[in-house]
């Protein structure tokens, strides 16, 4: 019988069998993206993913302009999260019948709405044909400060770990689309639009770059549960986890309670907040808080902190005492 591969284990198979042996001060596998040095001052960070239908998304449950604007997006969450500043984007384009001219014109203004608002330009690619279902490929390519590039490996036993949106409402959005039941009402075209239109943290991204105080940093694409495990590998650190100061949106708890949804898996398991997860240095988490405050207009949410024991991952009820349960992450299967 053949092995089923998750992610994880065909990344880890590439790594180990493919030369993958980086030039001096190059930085490859491991990150949200590689970093390839121009000088000593500044790099290039660059990223590339897919998204494919009955996988990322279904074709007739999200329009042409949606899909072109999560299919940026996206990709964009990778170039925030190493504190980069947006240069570029590559789109690659597997195209059926299904696709006509209206719809590509429509894929394109959406694609074009987050290049805009990130300055990131489209500046090539490639198109084929397709027997089967559409996939789209993009390459993003950012510039960094060498000094201000933060890295998974960056935590510290100590640091305080801040998210800063909701967990979970794309979830919730895509058990809405999922559903042959789905009724129309603020919250659930709330978690719908989620799904749909990410957020982009670039400004955020940008101005935490500049903070010697942030040590770690990632975007948030599978669940908090699979994703924080990584900055933990990476750095040899653990992480106790508050679950009662997970933030978790009105709109999501109403669905869970109509539905009978596990809130807490949703978010810390679903998947595609594209938020992003930090660590700051614990003597300068509270002043951290109100600077972002003050500059944004918002709080980050506090949500634990690095401990010492080494990939050891505990979560935590409201009083600091240890759940009698686990959670793990997205793994994306066919939808």
């Amino acid at each position: 019988m053949n092995e089923s591969l998750d992610e994880i284990e065909i990344i880890r198979i590439l790594s180990a069998r493919v030369f993958s042996e980086s030039p001096r001060g190059t930085e490859g596998i491991g990150d949200d993206c590689a970093i390839l040095p121009v000088s000593d001052s500044e790099s290039w960070v660059v990223s590339s993913d897919m998204l494919t239908e009955n996988t990322h998304f279904l074709f007739d449950k999200i329009s042409p302009k949606q899909l072109g604007y999560k299919t940026l997006a996206v990709n964009i969450s990778d170039i925030a999260a190493m504190g980069a500043s947006p240069v570029g984007s590559f789109l690659s384009i597997a195209v059926n019948r299904k696709i006509d001219r209206n719809w590509m014109e429509e894929f394109s203004a959406g694609y074009d709405e987050v290049s805009k608002a990130c300055g990131m330009p489209l500046l090539g690619g490639d198109t084929v044909s397709s027997r089967k279902g559409i996939a789209l490929n993009v390459t993003v390519i950012g510039k960094a400060d060498n000094r201000r590039i933060k890295r998974r490996s960056d935590a510290k036993a100590g640091d305080a770990i801040f998210v800063l949106d909701y967990l979970g409402d794309s979830a919730g959005g895509l058990k809405i689309i999922q559903s042959s039941a789905r009724r129309s009402n603020a919250d659930q075209e709330t978690l719908v639009l989620r799904h749909y239109r990410p957020p982009l943290f670039i400004r955020e991204a940008q101005w935490l770059a500049a903070l010697p105080q942030v040590h770690a940093m990632m975007d948030l694409s599978d669940g908090i549960a699979k994703d924080l495990r990584h900055i933990l590998k990476a750095s040899g650190v653990g992480a106790d986890i508050n679950t009662a100061t997970i933030p978790i949106s009105p709109a999501l708890r109403a669905l869970s309670e109509e539905r009978g949804y596990d809130t807490l898996q949703l978010a810390l398991c679903g998947g595609e907040d594209y938020s992003l997860l930090l660590t700051v240095e614990n003597g300068f988490a509270d002043t951290f808080a109100q600077l972002f405050h003050k500059k944004f207009g918002y709080l980050p949410y506090r949500i634990g902190r690095i401990t010492p024991r080494n990939e050891i991952l505990r979560w935590l009820d409201g009083e600091g005492r240890p759940l009698n349960r686990n959670f793990y992450g997205y793994t994306h299967q066919q939808k």
